[in-house]
């Protein structure tokens, strides 16, 4: 949780450079400002690759699908024909599901594999 702590601690110097910058329009302002806001990003990226590296870890699937649920959000829901390996569009429920199932073991296994090689 800290790294995330230290993330935010450094976003309002980063709205303070970036409103310094259109103000003054001072090049080094600009500078600045984009090495603050590359480490904010690299931040961010640490801190979501962290949790999802736990996630599996934690070998709990319910866990696991509930964050892929949030993180996809409606666009799940909303899919109402899915494209099948040979090209062909289905509608039907028990077929996207097994597409679905399958694309994310498969998922998982990538994960898996090179997270052994960390």
């Amino acid at each position: 949780m800290s790294s995330i702590h230290n993330t935010l601690k450094n976003l309002w110097p980063k709205t303070f450079l970036w409103k310094k910058w259109k103000a003054l329009r001072v090049p080094s302002d600009y500078e600045s400002y984009r090495v603050l806001a590359k480490e904010c990003h690299q931040a961010v990226s640490k801190y979501h690759a962290t949790v999802e590296t736990n996630l599996i870890r934690k070998n709990n699937v319910g866990s696991f699908f509930n964050y892929v649920t949030r993180k996809l959000g409606t666009k799940l829901a909303a899919a109402s024909s899915v494209k099948k390996s040979d090209g062909s569009l289905t509608s039907d429920d028990n077929e996207k599901a097994d597409i679905f199932n399958s694309f994310l073991l498969e998922s998982l296994q990538m994960t898996m594999e090179n997270s052994l090689y960390y």
